[in-house]
This record gives C-alpha cells, sequence and structure tokens, in this order.
C-alpha cells in the first residue's frame, strides 16, 4: 500500500484528503492500521488513530476530515471518503509530512511522504501544493524518494474504494503453505537454536531474538526497499529495515 495523492487545503483550510492505493492483485486489510501527520518540526499527531476497511486490488481508499465542531463539511470533494479522520480538529498543512504505519505501535512503516520544509520524508522532500492542487504520485511509481515519485496535480483528483482500479486485477493467489516445523521451541522471549513458527515469533515479547523460517512472498523493492515479507504454514511476518541493508535473500 502506497499514499497516492494528498491535499492540504482547498475552498476552507481544511478542506484536505489523503488518498492510499493497493498495487497488489489482493485485497489489502487496513484493520489496526495508523495515520498520522509530522510537523516540521517534528512533532506527531494521529489523523486516524486506528484504520479499518480494505481496500480492493489495484484500488484507492480515500480519507478525509472529520465535519468542523458545528457539523458543516470540511472536504468538499464529490467523491465521497472511505473513512474520516479521528478527530475534527485533525489537519494537515504545508511542510507536513503524511506517514502511515501498519501497527499501532508504529514500528512497521509502510509509507510516508514530506513535504515543503517537513522535518521527515523519503530521500528528498517534494514541493508544498497549493490550495485545491495536490500531491499526486507518478503512475504509481516508488523509489523511496518523495521529489522524484510526487508532483503538483492543478486540480486534484481523489479517488475512493469505489472508483475504477488502476489496471484490471489478477488472480488472488495465497502464498504457498509451509508446514511449521516439528521441532519443540524454547521458552518465549529466549534464544536458542529451535526454529520458531511466525505465529510464535510474533507472539514473543518485545526485543526478543529468535529464528525462524518461511517463504518470502514479496522481496525488498516490490513494495518498499525498507522490508520483505515472510510466511510459513501459521502466519506472516514483515521484516524491516531503516538502512535498507538485506542478506541475499531467495523465495
Amino acid at each position: 500500500v502506497v499514499i497516492t495523492e494528498i491535499q492540504v487545503g482547498g475552498s476552507t483550510a481544511t478542506d484536505e484528503f489523503v488518498e492510499l492505493l493497493n498495487p497488489t492483485d489482493c485485497p489489502a486489510n487496513l484493520e489496526g492500521w495508523k495515520l498520522t501527520k509530522k510537523s516540521a518540526s517534528g512533532t506527531e499527531y494521529n489523523l486516524v488513530s486506528s484504520l479499518s476497511g480494505t481496500i480492493p486490488a489495484h484500488g484507492f481508499f480515500l480519507i478525509t476530515p472529520k465535519p468542523n465542531a458545528e457539523g458543516s463539511a470540511t472536504y468538499d470533494g464529490f467523491v465521497s471518503a472511505d473513512l474520516l479522520y479521528s478527530q475534527s480538529s485533525n489537519t494537515i498543512a504545508v511542510n507536513n509530512a503524511v506517514v502511515l504505519y501498519a501497527d499501532q505501535a508504529k514500528i512497521q512503516l509502510v509509507d510516508k511522504v514530506g513535504f515543503g520544509t517537513a522535518g521527515d520524508f523519503e530521500g528528498i522532500a517534494t514541493v508544498n501544493p497549493t490550495n485545491d492542487s495536490s500531491l499526486e504520485r507518478l503512475n504509481g511509481q516508488d523509489t523511496n524518494n518523495n521529489l522524484a515519485d510526487f508532483s503538483v496535480r492543478v486540480l486534484s483528483d481523489p479517488q475512493n474504494a469505489a472508483s475504477p482500479p488502476v489496471s484490471p486485477p489478477g488472480a488472488c493467489t495465497a502464498p504457498p503453505q509451509v508446514p511449521p516445523p516439528p521441532s519443540s521451541p524454547p521458552s518465549p522471549g529466549v534464544a536458542g537454536s529451535s526454529i520458531l513458527s511466525i505465529a510464535q515469533v510474533r507472539a514473543l515479547a518485545l526485543g526478543s531474538s529468535a529464528a525462524t523460517e518461511g517463504v518470502i512472498t514479496v522481496k525488498p523493492g516490490q513494495l518498499s526497499a525498507n522490508y520483505f515479507y515472510l510466511q510459513d504454514g501459521t502466519a506472516g511476518l514483515q521484516i524491516y529495515s531503516s538502512s535498507k541493508s538485506f542478506p541475499q535473500l531467495t523465495s
């Protein structure tokens, strides 16, 4: 999943939206994900504290502000939102970054876009959009460089889950199932020579060390250079590296 379009202002200062794209052949479940914005100084605020909903294969998902306290609308686009911000006071501004996480602890970074003098970004921050214009991802590309990946769209074009997909999705193929290893694992959180199933690894306390194995279903660079996905017959796992440094991987 990537952030594909952002508007920070239009007919009002809070006429804004964030659009997501699922570039895969399978629906993407957003349950428990988090969307935030960071100010130029780096202070982070929730836009949506806990996402819900599903992005269709090769489809979009539109997130907009809640109405004002008196009930008047803020976002005035013709395309309806799939999900609203958590609070009516949550807004995006110029010189911000929009950040998407796949967990509540904000460990599994999915995507981020910084613009203007934002303090957080991928590669190089892109430019600020003007009112009623938006930042739009170029042909869905994701090179982990906001300046290279985004351009200003003069008139924004928000799309939601009911909008046509960017391309006809192929068959959603479930990743191959690998039976869990027969060996008895060590106690949770205790390093050992036994190989844990991925479900057992996910149950460990934060900071624990363990060995596991499985099938690589998404290699580094397919969705992001920062992570890959590993799966066995029990569960799946996202392996993340801020340095984008991974050993030679085979699937």
